[in-house]
Formats: structure tokens, C-alpha cells, sequence
């Protein structure tokens, strides 16, 4: 404290950061962007295991042989599937009672239009337990044949569990129309949690406390590779031990599992081609939280803190490698073996962290480093800003207040407008670049790069070339990382000077605060983040 204190020291602690904030800026954003770049290479990152010995995944001799069956329901399938739903929805209840199932429906409607639809579930009763714990197989049913695949193979799976007396937990098949809609309407009845925009009946069935869920999106009877997207609300990730399950299950039968529908493994023979579909692995990994975006319906189920993933088939990758409905069921039931051992909730592994490929990942205490980098510049600029304000002489206070001239706000509203504008083109866009595969890695991170550059030999200048600067800065950093980084960013990282007079009242606007009172502010650009 004796150094804020202490006007010398105070007058010594500001010259310091005067001179030395611009280079400890762009040190520290460019330290954090290349310790990002490092933690790709397996020598900055770790192998994974599992955590939770009960897991047990790949132990026991997994024996799936309805694949035949799946096939057949397959074809049944292609049949109806371009009638009515009111037609598929009888068939389906038909195959999970003629299977022995408990069958239950749920009439739901959402939006103000009430767009309705029908939630069909059966419960399989544990016979080893009370029935206290559960798990879900959900396959959300889409319009069409689109998932004619994930029907016939959950239909094949529950004729294959009936006949295993080993469950601990009851298992719950569900089966949502209108993706992230139906899949909400049934789990806030079951936890008894209405949903705003949401109408829905009460449950006629239940089950034992969700531990994990599973979903399967697939529209054919075979497909290149298995796509496992894991992705939650708000950047939520289920436990790292339920992801080390579901590939090592898959390696076991010799299916490969994809990261963001690529390939992303360790073990090519070309150690550069390892590197880019790491770095490519986990940089559409950031953007995917970036949105806010579940990358699957199974996003909601860890609202409840049930650990969930999506199974999806592979679009892209070599015919050698397709699987079918045999690997896949024995992946589904190796799965579901694992989560039967549970004798607690997913907690001993990370719910935080970072995938650069299959077998690897990156815990929080060396991905944070990053954002410490990034988020030094900020940092400084707000200190070095603070440390003038309180040391200003009461004499100077009237001058100051010229700041706030109807001129000078009028130049921030411009530059608050744009980075807001940024911010929320880039909160929009991002989720349907990334989605529809437009969004090329490589290239977003060369125009991130390039952009700083030019807005860094921007910095310097007229107020033109000062509101040209604070545009580049924030679509650059929007592009490279979290948008919420970007907006940030750009009130502070004037990395090679600019106008003090704006960023101060930059600072004033963004964070609502005047000489220590806190005031309201609508942060436009980041609703989502704190939602």
C-alpha cells in the first residue's frame, strides 16, 4: 500500500508503467498467442487416462450381435419414414413395448407459435438395484430419414440390454422431436423445473437419478468414423473421464472417434501433419465455447450436471474406415458397461480443459497461462489509467472534467458502437461458420495475426487512423479467441500509444466506473456470457 501511498514512489510507479506498458502489451499478448500454439505439441501437453478406477472401460467382452436386427429395423424405417409422424411415432412405441419396456409419451409445445411434438421414452427397470440411479440413450428424431440410423440402432440395443441381468441402474431409451426443444421439455419435467417458453405435460414415468447420458445422431446404417461432439451451454464441458471412455471404448472396437469431424490423433508418420490437426483440433474447440453454443442437444443435459455427449456420424475420412452397425453397437454397450460401475458422480477428472487430439488433452493450469498473456495488456492499461487519475491535483480537476465534452463522447459512442457492432457480428456468425464448415482455421488465425500488426502500426496517428485501430484490434482479437476478449481488449491494448483522452473515457464507458462508483452498463456485445 506504501507504494500508491507514497506520492515519490506513486510518481516513480507511473513513469515505470509509462514507459514500460506498451512493450510488456505486446509481450504478453504475443507470449500468450505462441504458449497457445505450444500447448498443440505433445511435449507441452499430457496423455490422458482415467481418472475413476470404477470405470473399468474396454475390461469386459462387450457382445452386441443385433446388428442384424438393426438392419432390418433400418429398412422397416426407410419405409415410413416419408408418411406422417403420427405414423413413426406408433412404430416406435410398438418396438419398445413389444420389447418389453416401460412406454411413456410427453405432448410438449414451444415458442409463441406452440410448434408441438411428442416425446416417446421406455424405462428398462434395473434388476440388481432399487432403481435409485439411471442413465439415458437419447436419439433426437428428425423430420424425414434424417435419423432413420440412430433409431434402428437404439431399437437393436434395447432388444440386446433386455436380455442382460448385470444393470445397476435403470436405463431410460428417449426418443425428442424438435432437437434442443424436445430434449428440454422432457428433462425440466423430470426435474420438476418448467422451462420459460415451454409447455409441457407431466411425466407418467420416471426413473432413478440421471448419472450420464448418451446421445446418437446418425442418419445411415454406416458412416465414415465417429464424430464425438461434447461442447455445453455457455462453453460447459462434461467430466474429462466420461470423454476418455467413449474414445478408448471406440480404439477398442476399432472405430475411429473424430474431434470436430477430422481426424485428431497422435501417431502419423508426418510429425507436421500431427502438429496442424492438433492445432486445428483445438482452435475450433475454443471458437465452438466462444459462441456459447451447445455443439448437440446434449448441451442441456449438463445444465443438470449430468454428464452427456453426442455420438454423430462422420461425414468426411476414407470408405476403409467406415463403421457399422456392429462396431457401433458394441461401442454403445462398452459405454453403458462403464457407466453401469458408477458408484458415485463423475468428480475425480477435469470439467475443465482443453482437446488438441483424442488421446491428449490440456488441464486448466497450463491453458491459463494464455489468457494471462492475452489479458496483461488490459490489465496495465487499467492500472497505468487508475494511477493517473488518483494522482491528479484537485486544481486540475475543472480541466479534467473537460474530457467529458460533448466532442470527445461523441468520438467514444463511435468507437463503443463499433466494437459492439464487431462483437455481436462475430457472436452471430461464428456459431454458422463454425457449424457449416466454412470457418478455415488457418486462415482466421493469418487475419488475426496480420490485423494486429497493421493496428499496432496504426496505434500512431491522427484520430482516424486511432478509430481504424481500435477496429482492427477488436476484430483481430474476436477472430483469434473469445469474442468477450476481443471487447475487452480494445479499450486498453493500445500497444504503440494512441489518444489517452478517449481510452480513459473508454474505460468510463465500458465498466461504468467514475473515480470509485460503480454505475450500470448494458454490455451488448457478451449477452450470452452472462447468461
Amino acid at each position: 500500500m506504501g507504494l500508491i501511498s507514497d506520492p515519490s514512489k506513486r510518481k516513480k510507479l507511473i513513469d515505470f508503467l509509462e514507459k514500460s506498458k506498451n512493450f510488456l502489451s505486446i509481450f504478453g499478448y504475443t507470449g500468450g498467442i505462441v504458449w497457445l500454439f505450444l500447448l498443440a505439441s505433445s511435449e507441452f501437453n499430457s496423455r490422458a487416462y482415467v481418472s475413476e478406477n470404477a470405470l473399468l472401460p474396454g475390461l469386459v467382452e462387450t457382445s452386441y450381435s443385433e446388428d442384424s436386427v438393426a438392419f432390418k429395423l433400418y429398412g422397416e424405417l426407410k419405409k415410413i419414414c416419408t408418411k406422417d409422424i403420427y405414423r413413426q411415432r406408433d412404430w416406435i412405441s410398438q418396438n419398445l413395448i413389444s420389447a418389453g419396456l416401460e412406454v411413456y409419451h410427453q405432448n410438449f409445445s414451444c415458442g409463441d407459435k406452440g410448434v408441438g411434438g411428442q416425446n416417446i421414452y421406455g424405462i428398462l427397470r434395473s434388476p440388481r438395484s432399487s432403481g435409485v440411479e439411471s442413465l439415458v440413450l437419447n436419439v433426437p428424431q428428425k423430420y424425414g430419414c434424417d435419423s432413420n440410423g440412430g433409431l434402428a440402432m437404439m431399437l437393436s440395443i434395447v432388444r440386446h440390454f433386455m436380455f442382460q441381468n448385470f444393470w445397476a441402474k435403470d436405463i431410460v431409451f428417449l426418443i425428442t422431436e424438435h432437437d434442443s426443444c424436445g430434449v428440454e421439455a422432457w428433462l425440466g419435467s423430470y426435474h420438476g423445473e418448467p422451462l420459460k417458453g415451454v409447455v409441457a405435460s407431466d411425466l407418467t414415468g420416471h426413473a432413478g437419478k440421471i448419472q450420464a447420458a448418451l446421445v446418437i445422431d446418425f442418419n445411415h446404417e454406416s458412416f465414415r468414423g465417429v464424430d464425438v461432439q461434447f461442447e455445453g451451454i455457455n462453453g460447459l464441458l462434461p467430466n474429462l473421464d466420461l470423454l476418455h471412455v467413449v474414445f478408448h471404448v471406440a480404439r477398442m472396437e476399432g472405430v475411429l472417434a473424430k474431434l470436430n469431424n477430422q481426424d485428431s490423433y497422435y501417431g502419423f508418420a508426418d510429425q507436421f501433419e500431427d502438429y496442424k490437426r492438433c492445432i486445428t483440433s483445438l482452435c475450433k474447440m475454443i471458437l465452438r465455447q466462444a459462441t456459447g453454443f451447445p455443439s448437440g442437444v446434449h448441451g442441456h443435459y449438463l445444465k443438470y450436471r449430468i454428464e452427456a455427449v453426442t455420438l454423430k456420424e462422420s461425414t468426411t475420412g476414407e470408405r476403409s474406415n467406415e463403421a457399422r452397425f456392429g462396431q457401433v453397437g458394441k461401442i454403445i454397450e462398452g459405454i453403458f458397461r462403464s457407466f453401469n460401475n458408477l458408484q458415485e458422480h463423475f468428480h475425480q477428472s477435469f470439467f475443465m480443459y482443453l482437446l488438441p487430439a483424442s488421446d491428449r488433452y490440456i488441464s486448466i493450469a497450463l491453458y491459463m497461462p494464455v489468457l494471462g498473456g492475452i489479458l496483461l495488456g488490459p490489465l496495465l492499461q487499467a492500472v497505468s489509467l487508475w494511477m493517473q487519475t488518483i494522482g491528479m491535483d484537485i486544481e486540475t480537476d475543472a480541466t479534467d472534467r473537460k474530457m467529458l465534452s460533448a466532442e470527445t463522447i461523441w468520438h467514444t459512442l463511435v468507437l463503443l458502437l463499433m466494437s459492439h457492432s464487431v462483437g455481436t457480428i462475430l457472436y452471430f456468425a461464428l456459431p454458422f461458420a463454425i457449424s457449416s464448415g466454412s470457418f478455415k482455421i488457418g486462415t482466421s488465425v493469418e487475419i488475426a495475426i496480420g490485423s494486429w500488426l497493421v493496428a499496432v502500426t496504426l496505434g500512431k496517428g491522427s484520430k482516424i487512423s486511432y478509430l481504424v485501430y481500435n477496429l482492427v484490434c477488436t476484430w483481430s482479437f474476436g477472430l483469434f479467441g473469445p469474442v468477450f476478449v476481443g471487447g475487452l481488449c480494445f479499450c486498453f491494448l493500445i500497444s504503440a500509444g494512441g489518444n489517452p483522452k478517449t481510452c480513459f473515457i473508454n474505460v468510463l464507458s465500458k465498466f461504468g466506473v467514475m473515480k470509485g462508483k460503480f454505475v450500470v452498463v448494458d454490455w451488448l456485445s457478451f449477452p450470452r456470457y452472462f447468461c
